[in-house]
């Protein structure tokens, strides 16, 4: 094979956006960001090393992070200077086989975001809303802390999907799949493998429990076996039984400590031999066990264990979920296209109709239905939207544009945001195409041949919902509307990508012809995007004005006006009631990131000046 010896260059390019942002582009032939630097050939039977096979891709790998790559300049393994000697960066690529691998130890420490794909057909149809799914939406939480009990609950159902015909909704528990209890070790597997068909074994909430065993008989009359009950706001109370024999067994003790138990009102115990069962009554009611109140550590192992000894305990922060025998078979479908309107509707209230819609991803290619929804909402004469971003991962920045501009109409043409990218590819793009290339602006019609326009409402106030699922593009939309009209944020932080990435392809010419021997591409970050104000750095999460949790024991109906994060919105645009921060039931420490999230839901940048690069 040929070796092609290049300085950082350019090929056709596409943007796609993960993260942030996805940029289609290749790392093959193409012009120099500098017109004085030549592109050079030498066959590699000059070299030691022959940059075929696996070594072909580490090649690419090196060549897409060294052109694109943000932290570029900070990665020394990424410095230009690595192909000035063609010997030793054949060597280089040599020790560095594995693709995965190699693209890991490339990325700068600041970096959570960029990954290698060994799929590129697979990732596009992710980043379109076009995946394998039964429709289920769910997330997924650690059943107690310094435990490995895995349980999920629903989040929402896709419409016409297998999940939509069964019995199974949103605020459902389920503890297994195919019988099989999900742990640490084998959820990805089992929720996230390769079989299209699985039983999920469902599950129902239940309170905190604990479990004691009287361990030391008595040895004189009226000796004192006492636990303590400490509610979850730190109140605790002493339950206790005192012998009536000086020699009364373990058992017997522990029968009448159980009958202690059962005289308070929260809490119901049941015993078996020596050990005692405590649940709670009231699955809402949190506690815990310590046997006794000199020691102040929350930690139930730290307490003197004399007498009864606590053998098992799901601690103020667990979520007992038991399975309750109902079990639920679900198939994927293949190239399942989902919808990103998931509720769209017109709520009555006190001060006029409020608009609200429910967006879950920004999918380009769906732009006329959600202007269909504006045209909607402007014809029932809504006086204020609430925008429900709460699972939004990103999508399209054009959508993210277009959205924003169906909200406002009164910008068109001034700037919605603008990129920073690496100073080379910043130096380049200014060079060739001009700063203003750079930026994106409010829009009055749609992409497309139609150039559909927009059905904007020119409201002046806008309220979005979000959790630590919304990412990317619905980031861009708080961050980029909030110079220009009254953005209330209601609900948990956002995830904090403020970071883009690019899909970046091997094409093997300037025709787009990708290469043949392999599939993989790259998803490097590549950009910062900052609104009018320059701001860019919500790394760690865009704060909520108002701030308010799901509670994953009481999701509520989407979309109903007692669903908690939207009565939180219609109490604060009605301007009623006192707003309380609720805190989640769940903790955040507890929840598990879904692995496929960043994957399935991203951003692409589409730009007409970026279509026919380096033709």
């Amino acid at each position: 094979m040929k070796l092609n010896i290049f300085d950082q260059r350019f090929s056709k390019i596409y943007f796609f956006i993960t993260c942030v942002f996805l940029l289609s582009t290749g790392c093959q032939k193409e012009e120099n960001f500098e017109e004085t630097k030549v592109i050079t050939n030498q066959d590699t039977d000059d070299l030691s090393i022959s940059l075929e096979g696996d070594l072909q891709v580490s090649d690419f790998v090196w060549e897409g992070l060294n052109t694109y790559y943000y932290w570029q300049e900070k990665v020394p393994s990424l410095a230009d200077s690595k192909r000035l000697n063609e010997k030793d960066y054949a060597q280089f690529i040599n020790n560095n086989s594995k693709p995965e691998a190699f693209f890991n130890s490339l990325k700068h420490p600041d970096d959570r975001f960029s990954w290698i794909q060994d799929d590129y057909e697979e990732l596009e149809n992710l980043l379109q809303g076009v995946y394998a799914s039964n429709g289920l939406e769910f997330g997924l939480t650690y059943a107690c802390r310094d435990c490995s009990e895995v349980v999920g609950y629903v989040k929402y159902v896709l419409e016409n999907s297998d999940a939509s015909n069964k019995n199974v909704q949103r605020g459902d528990f389920f503890t297994g799949v195919n019988g099989i209890e999900l742990n640490t070790d084998n959820y990805k597997d089992l929720l996230f493998g390769n079989e299209l068909t699985y039983i999920l074994n469902m599950g129902s909430l239940a309170g905190p429990s604990a479990e004691i065993s009287v361990v030391v008989s008595s040895t004189s009359i009226n000796e004192i076996y006492q636990i303590e009950i400490v509610e979850e706001k730190g109140i605790s109370r002493s339950l206790f039984y005192q012998s009536t024999t000086s020699s009364e067994s373990i058992e017997s003790l522990a029968t009448g400590l159980a009958a202690s138990i059962n005289k308070d009102t929260q809490l119901s115990a049941s015993v078996t031999g020596a050990i005692i069962s405590i649940v709670a009554l009231n699955t809402d009611y949190v506690f815990w066990v310590r046997i006794n109140d000199d020691v102040s550590t929350d930690s139930i192992s730290s307490y003197p264990q004399d007498r009864i000894l606590v053998t098992g305990s799901i601690s103020v922060t667990g979520n007992r979920i038991l399975s309750n025998g109902n079990n639920i078979e679900l198939t994927q479908e293949e190239e399942f296209k989902t919808n990103p309107i998931q509720i769209s509707k017109v709520l009555k209230t006190s001060t006029g109709n409020v608009g609200y819609l429910m967006y879950n991803q920004f999918v380009v290619g769906r732009n006329s239905e959600l202007n269909q929804v504006f045209g909607d909402f402007k014809s029932q004469g809504i006086n204020d939207l609430i925008v429900d971003l709460r699972y939004n991962g990103g999508g399209s920045v054009r959508m993210c544009i277009e959205l924003a501009s169906m909200i406002t109409g009164q910008f068109t043409g001034e700037l919605f945001s603008k990129e920073q990218w690496n100073s080379k590819l910043s130096k380049y793009l200014e060079d060739r195409f001009g700063a203003e290339s750079l930026q994106d602006n409010f829009v009055d019609t749609l992409t497309g041949d139609s150039e559909e326009p927009i059905n904007s409402l020119l409201l002046d106030r806008v309220f979005i919902l979000t959790t630590s699922d919304s990412a990317s593009s619905s980031e861009l939309l708080i961050n980029s509307l909030s110079p220009y009209i009254d953005v209330f944020h209601i609900g948990e932080k956002t995830r904090g990508k403020n970071t883009a990435s690019i899909t970046v392809y091997d094409y093997i010419d300037n025709e787009g012809t990708k290469n043949p021997d392999h599939k993989y591409a790259l998803q490097p970050i590549v950009l910062k995007i900052a609104n009018k104000d320059n701001f860019a750095d919500y790394a760690d999460g865009l704060e909520p004005d108002s701030a308010i949790n799901e509670i994953v024991k009481n999701l509520g109906i989407l979309g109903d006006k007692n669903e908690p994060l939207l009565s939180t919105a219609l109490s604060l645009l009605s301007g009623t009631g006192k707003i309380e921060t609720l805190k989640p039931s769940i903790s955040k420490e507890l929840l598990i990131n879904d692995p496929l999230l960043s994957k399935i839901k991203g951003m692409h940048l589409d730009k007409s000046w970026l279509q026919n690069q380096g033709k």
